[in-house]
């Protein structure tokens, strides 16, 4: 590999920090996958696969970067495609994987159709804007090796990671905007309030991401993403369960005009596994187009989808 690549030094504390940062990151996407399997009760949803694609993509990028870093694929007589290959599909995975599951449970939260269409949109423009010409990049740089194609792949990563960061700063505030617009009474405002924390940290990690990244600290920030991404799906569980305990406070009051979000919450749309004891999990944004389609969540207030632990 010429100087035009992405070379990285033997620093002992920047090795333990990279092996670190992968044992971190795939431990806590392996647990996020088995509490997937376990906790709903339906597979055939957005969030679900979002949830199981962004972690099965931070145990990707996470092994695929380790591979390339240290070349273990020479080790065992394969080209340079191998983890090239797998970090790209990981990180696809991961990132648009971990939009997906802030897209999919924007209904919740009474987001206007329209915003959440034009969500949908940066979505996909962002697949074909963002990671496609990375993706071309990464491989010019580490297979052809020249200067220009080095050079053409650092200014795409700060490009990209500032176009992903919009986006996931985007949907975290329209999450945080129409949360606070809902009318919560004493008895649940305190569970949605914690939400409301919980988002604005993934912010700020986005926010701290992106610094890293322009601040040229290539070598620790491409590691450091896998694991902020563990994070963050980490701490959408806790939103999930939060939403959960929201639910069960609602659920008795459900057809009383003064439940605090009302009928059209969009929360009682559920699917639950378990004993009467575990908490009720949402399966929500059971496709692409679910916040498109305008459907009131009135709709869904009597689609409970009950499912009691065997």
């Amino acid at each position: 590999m010429s100087n035009a690549t992405i070379e990285i030094p033997r620093d002992t504390k920047l090795d333990y920090f990279q092996v670190a940062c992968a044992a971190i990151s795939i431990f806590s996407s392996v647990e996020v996958l088995a509490l997937a399997f376990t906790t709903f009760a339906r597979y055939n949803t957005l969030y679900f696969a979002a949830i199981v694609g962004c972690a099965s993509g931070c145990i990707l990028f996470a092994g695929g970067f380790i591979d390339l870093f240290y070349k273990l694929y020479d080790n065992d007589g394969v080209t340079v495609y191998r983890p090239l290959f797998i970090l790209t599909f990981g990180w696809y995975a991961m990132v648009t994987g971990f939009s997906l599951v802030m897209y999919s449970r924007l209904h919740l939260v009474s987001v206007p159709k329209n915003y959440i269409r034009y969500v949908k949109y940066m979505i996909i423009f962002n697949v074909i804007c963002s990671h496609f010409p990375t993706t071309v990049l990464t491989f010019g740089t580490f297979v052809v090796a020249t200067p220009s194609w080095a050079y053409a792949y650092a200014q795409m990563e700060k490009l990209q990671m500032t176009l992903f960061c919009i986006q996931e700063v985007t949907l975290g505030t329209l999450y945080l905007v129409y949360t606070r617009r809902l009318r919560l009474n004493k008895k649940v405002t305190h569970l949605v309030r914690q939400t409301l924390y919980i988002n604005a940290a993934v912010l700020m990690l986005d926010v701290t991401m992106l610094i890293i990244q322009y601040i040229d600290l290539y070598n620790y920030q491409i590691m450091l993403k896998v694991v902020v991404y563990a994070i963050k799906l980490k701490l959408e569980f806790f939103i999930l369960n939060l939403l959960s305990k929201f639910l069960q406070k609602n659920m008795s009051t459900a057809e009383s005009p003064k439940s605090p979000l009302g009928s059209g919450n969009g929360l009682d749309h559920m699917s639950v596994r378990g004993h009467g004891t575990k908490e009720i999990m949402p399966a929500v944004g059971s496709d692409m187009e679910q916040g498109d389609n305008g459907a009131s969540p009135h709709s869904h207030s009597d689609s409970q989808t009950l499912k009691n632990g065997e």
